[in-house]
């Protein structure tokens, strides 16, 4: 048997067990994933040892994720954000003012997911997320600028707005290489980064949208060709960026075709 497996149990004192962790299989690894069940195959009758046994396996998984290696994979990154907040701060009161920006983020989560994306970030009156990320799709683009379109629209209607003033989202989007996986944070301000300059890309981009617009990179509006229709704003110089980058305004969403007539 493994010795991290007999240094585990040794550990907590349940030595007894190595054998039967030998004889089954249970590596090291494989700790993370035993059940109730799993220990009472194992022989081991005594509810406690099953509670020592399980609750020391859950930190091992916590500990786990935690230095899980980075690793570089293809992401579309969404920046949303309300225009002229801080103005708006100022026109109504800081409890309606919460309870506005706590509105945006619930429907930016809501929308977000409902596409198939990840909101990895609330930052203010900002969210950002990911889409291809934990999952990943082969149309992830088109999600995300459809997961956009929806947002803006609903933006207006959100609960806490108030009569005679004016409430806006804008949106940018991109897609690209990224490192992800490095946990940043911790407890529940705990977050995968995602690292590299698609993610500043896309943070440029929902800057420079006008109010109530989704605007996308080359990449986003390269891969969700056909599935949007696209304004040509024009090459935009991007702080960070040396070259000037085309910018595109999504107008209309296309209606669902099979992915073959694409």
């Amino acid at each position: 048997m493994p010795q991290r497996v007999q240094n585990f149990l040794s550990e907590l004192g349940l030595t007894e067990y190595n054998e039967a962790f030998r004889e089954q299989g249970v590596d090291y690894d494989l700790l993370g994933d035993l059940t109730a069940d799993d220990l009472r195959e194992l022989g081991i009758e005594k509810l406690g040892h099953r509670k020592r046994i399980l609750a020391a396996a859950a930190q091992i998984e916590t500990e786990v994720d935690r230095e899980a290696p980075v690793r570089r994979r293809l992401l579309t990154l969404m920046f949303a954000d309300l225009v002229d907040s801080t103005a708006l701060s100022t026109q109504i009161t800081l409890e309606d003012y919460h309870a506005h920006i706590r509105s945006f983020q619930n429907t930016a989560k809501s929308t977000v997911e409902q596409y198939g994306g990840y909101v990895a970030k609330y930052f203010g009156d900002g969210v950002l997320a990911y889409f291809g990320y934990p999952q990943s799709h082969e149309d992830d683009a088109d999600r995300a600028i459809r997961a956009g379109w929806e947002l803006v629209k609903l933006v207006s209607d959100l609960p806490g707005s108030l009569e005679g003033i004016s409430v806006a989202a804008r949106v940018g989007i991109e897609t690209g290489p990224v490192v992800i996986g490095e946990v940043v944070g911790e407890g529940t301000a705990s977050e995968h980064s995602a690292l590299g300059s698609t993610p500043n890309l896309a943070a440029r981009l929902q800057s420079v949208a006008p109010p109530s617009c989704v605007v996308v990179g080359p990449a986003s509006r390269r891969l969700a060709d056909g599935n949007a229709h696209f304004k040509s704003l024009g090459p935009h110089t991007l702080k960070g960026f040396e070259d000037p980058v085309p910018v595109w305004k999504v107008t209309a969403i296309a209606r669902s075709r099979d992915r073959l007539d694409r």
